[in-house]
């Protein structure tokens, strides 16, 4: 077997036992340096960066279920105000039309005289949900 290069330098007389000493130091500990802290801190980087990016994402998504959560919780105390407050169209054979603008267009509704007075003079309205 070849000696290392240390081995020789040191049998030939060019360098001596502290610097071989001082050599093999140097390079653990630079081969240290390269694998254990550096490695572990980037690391512990990329996998914070992940952490925080899930983070964000999670607090988004739970901001919107909220959001959608409100909106159908008030949608539906609308609709319960309406069902409590609906008022009937009146007898079918008495029923008149009462025109009102929808969007564009005017359309009929066909409710009995006393509620089409009602509704002319603002004291009803008509809503429509959904």
């Amino acid at each position: 077997m070849s000696k290392s290069l240390q081995d020789q330098l040191l049998a030939l007389g060019v360098a001596d036992k502290k610097k071989v000493k001082q050599a093999r130091h140097e390079k653990r500990v630079t081969s240290k340096e390269v694998t254990g802290p550096r490695i572990q801190e980037s690391l512990r980087e990329t996998q914070r960066k992940v952490l925080e990016e899930k983070r964000m994402r999670d607090q988004a998504l739970a901001t919107e279920r909220e959001a959608k959560r409100l909106k159908a919780e008030k949608l539906s105390q609308v609709r319960d105000m309406v069902k409590s407050n609906e008022v009937g169209r009146g007898i079918e054979s008495e029923r008149v039309d009462f025109r009102f603008p929808y969007g564009k267009k005017i359309r009929p509704f066909p409710v009995d005289a006393d509620i089409r007075d009602r509704l002319s003079r603002g004291i009803l309205g008509l809503i429509e949900v959904d």
